[in-house]
């Protein structure tokens, strides 16, 4: 039997990895466009636009890397 601890903690690993790889993908924007904020959001938006027309990112990620993006990392 599984405890439930172990799969709390597997779960917040996962996530924890999640989030590492929306913030890395929010720091290839910020370097892409050398760290300006406005024109990272816009290759942002318009990345976006084709991740999501074949279904390949959720609302929430994009808010996460967007988020990322306006802190400046």
């Amino acid at each position: 039997m599984i405890k439930p601890a172990i799969i709390v903690a597997e779960l917040e690993a996962d996530h924890r990895r999640e989030l590492k790889k929306l913030s890395d993908l929010a720091f290839v924007f910020l370097q892409a466009t050398n760290g300006d904020q406005w024109e990272a959001e816009k290759l942002l938006d318009d990345a976006i636009d084709l991740l999501f027309q074949g279904g390949a990112l959720s609302l929430w990620r994009y808010r996460v890397v967007l988020s990322a993006i306006r802190e400046g990392l």
